[in-house]
């Protein structure tokens, strides 16, 4: 049942309201108070749900009361009941906080008013529960998110600390290996050289294969230390690369190896990243390109690149053997050769670093190969903003 203080010196005005609430079928007990004392009690101990109140009494005014009232409980809906007032007043006793002011000669408004009232109320009392639920699950979101962050921190450093040692750790072995590669590797050119023409052509061979394979896996166990620097998350310092006077400087230092292999360079376009690990992309991709191209009477490399909105797109191109391969994506796996790779130097490492490095840069590569058609290899990185 609803709760009604009633500020009103007069009881015929009292019982007037009284009347009408009920014709108005609001079911409420109605504490009627006739001053300052009354008014005071009602409100520490009737606990209203809403208060009526008349504006002029002896020695008190709804001003005042309402005054009170916001001092005891602010969201109480405070509705003025009186038989006259200025216009500008009732503006201000709104403007201030005021629900509603009715005319003692228009009661018929009072009910629905009452009605609009409790139930403003019961809403803003809804809406201040959700907000307090919602600042807590802000509160208890934020707790968790300061703990995921602890804990993200912790494994990142646990996972830093990781790299690092299983970094050391390779370089320790890479060492460890290199050093009795080199022993055996000089041991058999020494012996090479010193038993020169005094061998069988057996002996001689197996000597040869010594020192040719101990190089070979010399080789290896670079590349495999080059493929575990460029398979970390590298912190990269984004510059402007120059990838047409790059690709021709490389091209330059890889003619003395590769001298009947025509390099054709179009115009290619800067990019962001890194000038030294994009300078290792074009010298494994254009090694791989060459390499395979020998194998052709007129040995072609071709290079050129297009833009889009997004992204500057790099195609290097040989007229090599090329080869049917369903997945081109094995192809920058780690130690993958293809049949076709029989011949040619290499462990298949080159092209899982290329991978590294262009995953570190945010961009993609992939390859288009077929069978006497040669192979394209293609990477994309994002394009510098015009």
């Amino acid at each position: 049942m609803l709760r009604i203080l009633h500020l009103e010196d007069l009881q015929p005005d009292a019982e007037l309201v009284e009347r009408e609430l009920k014709n108005g079928n609001i079911e409420c007990e109605i504490f009627v108070a006739k001053g300052k004392p009354d008014f005071q009690t009602a409100l520490d101990e009737f606990n209203p749900d809403i208060i009526l109140s008349d504006h002029s009494l002896p020695a008190f005014n709804s001003v005042e009361a309402f005054e009170m009232v916001k001092a005891k409980d602010p969201a109480i809906p405070f509705i003025l009941v009186t038989a006259t007032v200025s216009e500008e007043f009732a503006v201000a006793s709104m403007r201030s906080g005021v629900y509603d002011y009715i005319l003692k000669d228009r009661l018929k408004r009072l009910p629905q008013s009452v009605i609009n009232a409790i139930n403003k109320r019961r809403t803003d009392i809804q809406m201040m529960k959700y907000l307090d639920d919602l600042a807590a699950s802000e509160a208890t979101l934020k707790n968790l998110n300061s703990s995921l962050e602890v804990k993200v921190r912790k494994r990142t450093a646990e996972l830093e600390k990781a790299n690092k040692d299983l970094e050391s750790f390779g370089y320790s072995v890479s060492h460890d290996l290199k050093t009795p590669l080199t022993v055996i590797h000089t041991a058999a050119s020494v012996l090479e050289f010193k038993l020169s023409g005094k061998l069988r052509e057996d002996e001689e061979k197996l000597i040869k294969n010594i020192v040719r394979n101990s190089v070979a896996m010399g080789k290896l166990i670079d590349d495999l230390m080059s493929l575990s620097h460029f398979s970390k998350a590298m912190r990269i310092e984004k510059l402007e690369v120059d990838n047409q006077k790059l690709v021709l400087n490389i091209g330059e230092e890889l003619r003395s190896d590769y001298p009947n292999v025509k390099l054709t360079i179009g115009n290619l376009l800067p990019v962001m990243g890194s000038p030294g690990l994009i300078r290792q992309v074009w010298v494994n991709l254009l090694i791989n390109a060459m390499k395979f191209s020998t194998r052709n009477q007129d040995p072609q490399v071709g290079i050129t690149c297009e833009r889009d909105e997004k992204w500057v797109t790099f195609l290097v191109k040989d007229n090599g053997p090329g080869f049917d391969l369903d997945d081109t994506n094995k192809l920058f796996d780690v130690f993958y050769r293809h049949n076709k790779h029989e011949g040619f130097k290499g462990h298949g490492i080159g092209l899982a670093i290329v991978k590294r490095i262009i995953d570190n840069h945010d961009g993609k590569v992939w390859a288009e190969c077929k069978p006497g058609e040669g192979a394209s290899f293609y990477f994309r990185l994002p394009a510098i903003s015009r």
